[in-house]
């Protein structure tokens, strides 16, 4: 389920790093996405995933485009592995 899920977002075939479990809180600090005591898998992958936003150009200039991260982290329920969310972040290394 994270795999297929990481590959979508990626730009190049995405590469395992690490499964963590532990409570939703644990990962992302709080419950935005869900209950902060569900207890989630944290997958990590490495890939190139495309940025997007940054700040608005002045008038007359063009944004410029943001540098790839190369890591997403995809959380799923424990139990079910029932997708929560995914957050492109900084490289990840194996523990």
């Amino acid at each position: 389920m994270a795999e297929p899920m990481a590959q979508s977002m990626s730009a190049t075939p995405v590469v395992f790093v690490s499964a963590k479990p532990g409570q939703y809180r644990d990962f992302r600090g709080g419950g935005l996405a869900t209950d902060a005591n569900r207890w989630v898998w944290a997958v990590a992958f490495n890939g190139t995933f495309h940025s997007s936003g940054g700040p608005v150009p002045a008038p007359g200039q063009t944004r410029s485009p943001l540098p790839d991260d190369h890591s997403v982290i995809v959380i799923l329920d424990y139990r079910t592995g029932q997708f929560i969310q995914a957050s492109i972040s900084a490289p990840m290394h194996p523990d």
